[in-house]
């Protein structure tokens, strides 16, 4: 959306990027006045049969969504409905209201189309979270990322995922276990079979209506440990995987070496891509993936999609190229459809590995 890049962006970047994006967030309240609304969703509506799928016994009207942290307390999730998401994945919600990490903890770096944050879930807690989600009359598909607590140790961690999806059951539909986020120390540990196993096993005891549920997981983990955490997903029955997370690696961004926190953006395309191309062929295409990591363009989630993601989600592509990217990366999906004769968008999911 050149209206974004050529003016709003210049006029948030001048801001530090944390005050920007609540900037942003309380701003697009003004979306929900009917005449704004209106004229909004003439110009980003995408509407085709080729886009819809049904992904873990969800019907979603495309295949866009937005990825966890860019609504941390459930604002405004019914405004990127308007701009042309199908989901939004609300969150990282914790049981408990909490601060995070100390500030500045969000760095852009422009040239990378890149952004490096430790946040480490602040978080207003389920609680806020339960109260804003009963407000809202018209919402894309909800998903709930929670976390932890960063007090929370042995039990008690078991406890606050179980806290989190017992009080937003009736508002999720579906769920995603975040254990892979870097900014809460020995968060990641919980990718482990002897770990990731509890967790699950927990929150499907308080899951009454058989929510989905998905694990989201780390770009930097090995093949014997990714393997590891896909075979305890599939063994205790989860619906899907997020991949992935923001990385710890600076390969790619020499001047960001010595900020702690976790990297995304464009420099982590490659390392998703890769990733998602793993879990399709391991899993025999058997578990359903939200491909996340890079994506800023119609080509980037063509091939995420065709690498086997069944769903697409950003966060820092929005920040460099707008809210109407929904709309860019529909109309390319299906000119991409057109030319090269696909009947729908499920025949285009993990293409690659044909």
């Amino acid at each position: 959306m050149c209206l974004y890049k050529n003016l709003v962006r210049p006029i948030l970047f001048l801001f530090d990027p944390e005050n920007s994006h609540q900037l942003a967030l309380k701003l697009s309240s003004f979306i929900r006045l009917p005449l704004i609304k209106h004229l909004v969703l003439a110009f980003t509506n995408v509407s085709s049969e080729k886009l819809k799928l049904k992904v873990f016994g969800i019907e979603f009207e495309n295949p866009v969504g937005i990825a966890a942290g860019v609504d941390k307390n459930c604002e405004a999730l019914d405004v990127f409905k308007t701009f042309g998401f199908a989901w939004v994945e609300a969150g990282t919600i914790t049981p408990e209201p909490q601060q995070g990490n100390p500030r500045p903890r969000m760095h852009r770096f422009p040239n990378y189309s890149a952004i490096v944050n430790s946040m480490g879930f602040p978080s207003k807690g389920c609680v806020s979270a339960k109260a804003k989600l009963a407000n809202y009359q018209d919402l894309p598909v909800i998903g709930i990322n929670f976390g932890k607590n960063a007090k929370d140790e042995g039990d008690a961690v078991i406890k606050a995922y179980q806290t989190v999806a017992k009080s937003l059951e009736e508002f999720a539909d579906f769920f995603v276990i975040n254990v892979s986020s870097p900014n809460t120390p020995g968060l990641r540990d919980f990718q482990e079979k002897n770990k990731l196993k509890p967790i699950i096993d927990a929150v499907k005891e308080v899951n009454i209506n058989n929510k989905p549920i998905l694990v989201k997981l780390a770009p930097d983990l090995t093949i014997e440990q990714l393997n590891d955490a896909l075979s305890t997903c599939i063994e205790t029955g989860v619906s899907g995987v997020v991949a992935t997370n923001t990385t710890i690696s600076r390969q790619e961004v020499a001047e960001a070496k010595d900020l702690p926190g976790g990297l995304s953006g464009q420099p982590l395309k490659k390392k998703s891509l890769d990733v998602v191309s793993h879990i399709y062929s391991f899993t025999n295409a058997k578990l359903p993936i939200i491909g996340v990591g890079g994506i800023a363009s119609a080509d980037d989630a063509i091939n995420m999609i065709k690498a086997g993601a069944s769903l697409i989600g950003m966060y820092t592509g929005l920040v460099y190229e707008g809210p109407g990217l929904a709309k860019k990366i529909n109309q390319g999906i299906l000119k991409h459809l057109s030319m090269n004769k696909f009947e729908s968008i499920s025949d285009l999911i993990g293409s690659k590995h044909k």
